[in-house]
């Protein structure tokens, strides 16, 4: 977890970005973005903000990310850049204060973003 540079946040920003980089592998990216859902609930879109980072996959993952677009946003790269490439353009696309990365074969469960924002954002 990375805390962005010291610039001020935008009025309605969210205050984390998950940043989810995949390359191929849709049925653990899918189960990923599921958990992550149901994991914060209401609070995606207000308080933390989803991004899925689509690394020039070949398989079905670029049409189904389409059906993810009202609740992340998705940012598509092509050619695959690498996970290095792929985190830094969810990084620039991000606009929390707080930049979380999950791999996408991460199972999320309740209370976990939370627990490692408040972490992030007052430390001591």
């Amino acid at each position: 977890m990375t805390a962005a540079p010291s610039s001020p946040r935008a009025p309605g920003a969210p205050r984390v970005s998950i940043i989810v980089p995949c390359y191929g592998n849709w049925h653990l990216t899918e189960r990923c973005l599921d958990t992550v859902v149901d994991a914060l609930g209401p609070k995606l879109g207000s308080e933390f903000e989803l991004v899925v980072v689509d690394d020039g996959s070949t398989d079905e993952t670029p049409q189904r990310l389409e059906e993810w677009r009202e609740r992340a946003q998705v940012v598509s790269l092509t050619p695959n850049r690498g996970f290095a490439g792929g985190c830094n353009a969810g990084a620039r696309a991000a606009r929390g204060e707080v930049l979380l990365f999950l791999n996408n074969d991460t199972l999320a469960r309740p209370g976990v973003f939370e627990a490692l924002a408040e972490e992030a954002l007052d430390p001591e």
